[in-house]
């Protein structure tokens, strides 16, 4: 009898086992490290929640092939953080979940009971959130120490700009994914135009370049801000001419990949937006009215520690995405008389480029950055602005390279 319940065991188990490994399947081995369906899945979800497309699962499914793309390129940056020995701290994690948080309308602390209401397990996003981070200190540490621009380079930049005076100037976002090898052509441009079409038909842009965009501004849903003439590639240049605001471009075949463009808002070169306009951008320690001396305190501090690492409002907006603390990020155009009493003077005496002190309204602690004057010369002849700006351009080409050779030296099999 003994040997006769064993062996019912052992099938028991057997059995067991054996639907586990059906509800398992291994969708992709990257480096010995397996993704799962069940990974590819929870992902699924975690998209039509964040993005709001859960009325919208077979756009979803058609677009499993990009996802599993990312969940691969996801881990490929976790493998080379940790061989890099960089880590992500939990309290990083958890400020990026407080934004997440903030931009659904979720009360704080409760992101993860919201994720399983949905089927999601907390780690899905947890993930995601951990190679997002990691990739932005791997460019910083890595990449960042090598790149340099030179006075040449941004006088010849200056030049050529004030040759556009007066032309159109765009408000732009951008989703790009490369071509690495002439056997992925085909299939990075039908990825492409999958994303396109979703794009335009389901709304919601910044989610879709956070999640499938390979530029660093992916972190800041695409955003390009403001360009004008000849400062991109001639086939965008020539897409932006034939579009009107609020237009999703077709992929567009440049030197390194395939780009789409939101063209979100135009206006001419110098243009004034208005008597006394500012195109801002700012970071928000949010605090309540009635907070305690000591919690103020600690918000100044922290706004003054953030302060020293800015430099240009594209730095500003990385930050803030990185913060996620509410309201933070680019906030338009608009009239400094709009703006709460105590931020219209020090925004007044704001140069370009350069972020405030750290001031106090009811809201909380601000770092307020003007990014452009609309109704100036513009921001062209800013130095320090031109220089960062070509900086992040070699920066985030260099980016690319690197996560492109992550790809072509690891050991990936698809099995989808």
């Amino acid at each position: 009898m003994r040997f006769f319940s064993f062996v019912v065991l052992l099938i028991a188990l057997t059995v067991s086992f054996a639907r586990a490994e059906e509800t398992r399947r291994i969708a992709a081995v990257v480096n010995e490290e397996a993704i799962s369906d069940l990974d590819l899945d929870a992902r699924l979800r975690l998209i039509a929640f964040t993005a709001n497309l859960r009325e919208s699962t077979d756009v979803l499914q058609r677009m499993v092939p990009e996802i599993l793309r990312t969940l691969i390129d996801e881990r490929l940056k976790i493998q080379e953080a940790s061989r890099l020995e960089i880590k992500v701290e939990d309290e990083e994690l958890e400020a990026a979940k407080r934004g997440i948080e903030s931009r659904n309308g979720i009360p704080e602390g409760t992101l993860d009971d919201a994720l399983r209401t949905e089927g999601i397990p907390p780690s899905t996003i947890a993930t995601q959130i951990r190679a997002s981070l990691a990739w932005e200190k791997i460019v910083r540490n890595q990449l960042y120490p090598r790149v340099s621009v030179s006075e040449d380079e941004v006088d010849e930049h200056i030049v050529r700009q004030k040759q556009y005076k007066g032309t159109i100037e765009y408000l732009v976002s951008d989703i790009f994914m490369a071509v690495g090898e002439a056997a992925d052509e085909d299939a990075v441009f039908q990825t492409v135009k999958r994303v396109a079409e979703a794009s335009r038909t389901e709304g919601n842009f910044e989610r879709f370049a956070q999640e499938f965009s390979q530029s660093i501004t992916a972190l800041s849903g695409g955003d390009l801000g403001w360009v004008r003439e000849g400062q991109l590639a001639n086939k965008m240049n020539e897409a932006l001419h034939g579009m009107k605001g609020g237009d999703i471009s077709d992929p567009i075949r440049t030197e390194d990949g395939y780009h789409i463009l939101w063209l979100r808002d135009q206006r001419h070169a110098g243009e004034a937006a208005g008597s006394d306009s500012v195109s801002l951008s700012q970071i928000l320690f949010p605090l309540k009215p009635t907070a305690p001396q000591d919690e103020v305190a600690a918000a100044m501090t922290k706004a003054q520690n953030e302060r020293k690492n800015l430099s240009g409002c594209a730095a500003m907006n990385r930050a803030a995405e990185l913060l996620k603390t509410p309201m933070s990020g680019h906030i338009g155009t608009m009239s400094v008389s709009d703006l709460p009493f105590p931020l219209r003077e020090p925004v007044r005496q704001l140069p370009v480029g350069q972020p405030s002190e750290p001031l106090q309204t009811e809201s909380g602690i601000h770092l307020l950055m003007v990014c452009d004057r609309p109704d100036s010369q513009g921001p062209t002849e800013d130095r320090q602005q031109v220089q960062l700006n070509l900086l992040l351009e070699k920066l985030d080409l260099l980016a690319r390279r690197y996560l492109r050779d992550l790809r072509q030296t690891a050991f990936v099999d698809v099995r989808l």
